[in-house]
């Protein structure tokens, strides 16, 4: 059997008159032959990037398990045009469909996918894994089990640059807010040092996933699942929970 490379592919997914910037990462055997591959898509946090290590380290986990991964930057963050202070829930998750749907044409995919976020990202991917029927499995790392902060969070909120789009949308009763019910093959991890979303939402998202379903929390793991060992055990989890779901749909 070939060894299974790695290959890193920049790209700018269009999304009205902006532009996502994204890197795929592609196994590839060493021959450079290449073959249908599944694949995860990464969601950063609200104030943070496709750039945190924590996307390249579980690239680097699931490309020997010959799985792919794509990690992005919502608009207003990183390397995509935008601003934040336009960011709203509505439009994360636009986006977030808009480069699953980008992955789909990419003639490398095999059509088995999954969904990981940390933090905010890991609470609009499971939003849209209850919408999305194809999805194999979904992994939240550090997530909230509900948007709706109150209201001594404006403060640190603002001070991430987000701007008033944002704090209106948190009144309005039709924004996707809380999780839905129901979803299933979903793995629910978080630090059990995490002062910014404290360990009780990974309890409230967990009740409300139906079978399959597993929660890990990390212990001495903060927000960022740090420190190193909580990363790992994080990564490795992770890894492992995708990879079983991924096969059971090739079967």
């Amino acid at each position: 059997m070939a060894a299974i490379q790695a290959v890193e592919i920049p790209v700018r997914i269009p999304f009205g008159n902006d532009r996502i910037s994204a890197v795929f990462h592609i196994p590839e055997p060493a021959e450079g032959g290449r073959y249908g591959a599944p694949c995860v898509v990464a969601s950063h946090g609200l104030a943070s990037s496709k750039e945190s290590g924590k996307y390249r380290q579980l690239a680097e986990a699931l490309i020997p398990r010959g799985i792919a991964l794509l990690r992005f930057d919502f608009l207003g963050c990183g390397a995509s045009t935008g601003r934040p202070e336009d960011t709203t829930v509505v439009g994360r998750l636009d986006q977030l469909r808009r480069v699953v749907w980008f992955l789909k044409a990419q003639p490398f995919f095999d059509g088995r996918s999954a969904l990981m976020g940390s933090s905010m990202g890991g609470f609009l991917s499971l939003l849209l894994a209850a919408e999305e029927p194809g999805v194999c499995a979904v992994a939240a790392w550090s997530s909230p089990a509900t948007l709706r902060a109150p209201e001594t969070e404006e403060g640190r909120l603002r001070s991430w640059g987000l701007g008033d789009v944002y704090f209106k949308e948190l009144g309005s009763p039709d924004a996707p807010l809380d999780m839905p019910p129901g979803i299933r093959r979903g793995l629910v991890v978080h630090g059990s040092a995490d002062d910014v979303v404290p360990p009780s939402h990974a309890e409230a998202i967990f009740a409300r996933l139906s079978e399959p379903k597993e929660m890990r929390v990390i212990p001495g793991g903060d927000h960022s699942m740090r420190p190193e060992a909580a990363r790992r055990e994080a990564i490795r989890v992770t890894t492992d929970w995708i990879e079983r779901f991924i096969r059971e749909d090739s079967l």
